[in-house]
């Protein structure tokens, strides 16, 4: 699971209890994309709307990771749409 603080006006148990649905149904196949990387592959997420985990299973290939922060608008469900 990931970190949250919790969901406001609630138990500490409905809100645990809320959070831990929420995830379940996150991690859903239909919910999911498994990248396949191939030479000169590029990936790129928003991590304001989306829960990423990095497998282990790139062998003895150098993995390359850089973070890029943009500048605007704080992200917004409904301005949201996939490209």
């Amino acid at each position: 699971m990931g970190s949250s603080p919790g969901t406001a006006r609630l138990s500490k148990n409905e809100s645990n209890a809320i959070l831990e649905m929420l995830y379940r149904h996150c991690v859903q196949p239909e919910y999911t994309c498994r990248f396949r990387w191939q030479a000169g592959s590029v990936a790129f997420w928003d991590n304001r709307a989306t829960m990423h985990y990095a497998l282990d299973d790139y062998g003895d290939a150098p993995r390359y990771a850089h973070r890029v922060t943009l500048r605007g608008d704080a992200h917004s469900a409904r301005r949201s749409r996939s490209l």
